[in-house]
């Protein structure tokens, strides 16, 4: 068997719980071919734009290799990450 590959999910503020969760339930279904890591800019709880939140894996500033990155939808900008400051 093959290790699997690791899926980076990233996460923030007012991220879209459907967006997320949605593909990481068909990705959780195959645990063999699939490692799920839920990343951002901080540690801790990221609240969704639906309202509950996530505890992440990893953060940005850990090293971390991963074969797929998910970004879900959302209003990224309500996020210092992708907006200028």
């Amino acid at each position: 068997m093959t290790k699997p590959l690791t899926i980076g999910v990233i996460l923030f503020e007012g991220f879209e719980l459907l967006d997320t969760f949605g593909p990481l339930e068909m990705f959780g279904l195959l645990p063999d071919f699939f490692k799920i890591m839920l990343v951002a800019e901080e540690q801790g709880a990221v609240q969704s734009a639906q309202g509950p939140k996530s505890v992440v894996d990893r953060t940005f500033s850990q090293d971390e290799r991963y074969d797929i990155l998910l970004i879900p939808g959302g209003q990224v900008c309500s996020s210092s990450m992708f907006c200028a400051q």
